[in-house]
């Protein structure tokens, strides 16, 4: 009986390690979807068009980028936001303010003096139009009044009669 008893032991142990491999291979199924979901979540599903967690953080990172630069001062030298608001509070930005709005005034009054100059004639159809000819005046007639010169002596009162 020596020999069964171990038969059966071993069979036993070959059932238990059949088994555990069988759990094995499903719980590395499970870790393997698991990382195939974490990988589709972090770089994005080309199949499902989903961008990862990468291309929203490099959109992220490039808007805070601009942020930055209308915020802070940007590499062109233009001050920002936070400069901007340091003038406003220090008041140095009403001369700044006076300057433009005089500049667009004085451009405002060129713009406007070269478009009238440049389409005079179409004005000027246009107030003919609005107004219609010009009526040249009527002057009213004065009735004249008639002299009469005292005649001379020797004259004939009706010249020319022979």
């Amino acid at each position: 009986m020596g020999n069964e008893d171990w038969q059966n032991r071993v069979d036993e142990r070959l059932v238990d390690l059949t088994t555990a491999q069988k759990v094995t291979n499903d719980h590395l199924d499970q870790i393997d979807e698991t990382l195939d979901a974490l990988d589709r979540t972090i770089r994005g599903d080309y199949e499902k068009d989903h961008d990862g967690l990468v291309a929203r953080f490099k959109e992220v990172e490039h808007s805070v980028s601009l942020l930055n630069a209308i915020i802070l001062q940007d590499s062109t030298g233009k001050k920002g936001l936070v400069a901007t608001v340091d003038a406003l509070v220090s008041g140095n930005m009403e001369v700044v303010e006076r300057r433009k709005h005089n500049v667009s005034i004085i451009i405002a009054i060129i713009t406007s003096g070269a478009l009238i100059i440049t389409n005079l004639d179409k004005i000027g159809v246009f107030w003919m139009h609005l107004f219609g000819k010009p009526k040249p005046v009527e002057m009213k007639r004065i009735p004249r009044r008639v002299r009469t010169r005292p005649m001379m002596e020797g004259l004939d009162e009706h010249p020319g009669q022979d």
